[in-house]
């Protein structure tokens, strides 16, 4: 993908292609290890707690298999939106990369009125593409996350 775009999508998909090919660091960051709760739109994990914005993501078993919980932002709460998987950006079927849109701000206790786009990568070395999304995560491991760019 390069410049011009016809659509504010197509910019998103090059930021988000620029952000990988330029900021890529591959890391594996631990599942949380406490009880996980789901109810309607909230997953609770201990004191935290994710809320889906738009309920129709079929990737929100990623947040409810402990893979991104709010203590790994820092953070108490998330307010999660637009979850999405960006099939365009590996052609690994053991890499899974991801973007969503974080909601709800805060820094140094001021709430910010923008949101922040996040990506982030799942990995399973040993999957055959042979399965359902579920049983790639089972043996998956979140082996990158970084902020994206902040929504005008």
């Amino acid at each position: 993908m390069k410049p011009p775009f016809e659509t504010q999508g197509e910019q998103e998909d090059y930021w988000a292609q620029e952000l990988f090919r330029k900021e890529y660091k591959k890391q594996e960051y631990p599942r949380f290890d406490g009880t996980i709760t789901t109810t309607n739109n909230r997953i609770n994990f201990g004191t935290g707690s994710i809320i889906f914005l738009d309920q129709n993501s079929n990737c929100q078993q990623i947040f409810e298999q402990g893979f991104l919980y709010p203590s790994l932002f820092g953070l108490t709460e998330l307010k999660i939106g637009d979850l999405e998987e960006l099939d365009f950006l590996s052609n690994n079927p053991t890499v899974k990369r991801f973007r969503f849109i974080h909601y709800d701000r805060t820094l140094m206790n001021v709430k910010l009125a923008n949101p922040q786009v996040y990506l982030f990568e799942l990995e399973n070395p040993n999957w055959q593409n042979d399965g359902t999304f579920d049983d790639f995560l089972k043996d998956a491991k979140l082996t990158f996350l970084k902020a994206g760019w902040i929504m005008i």
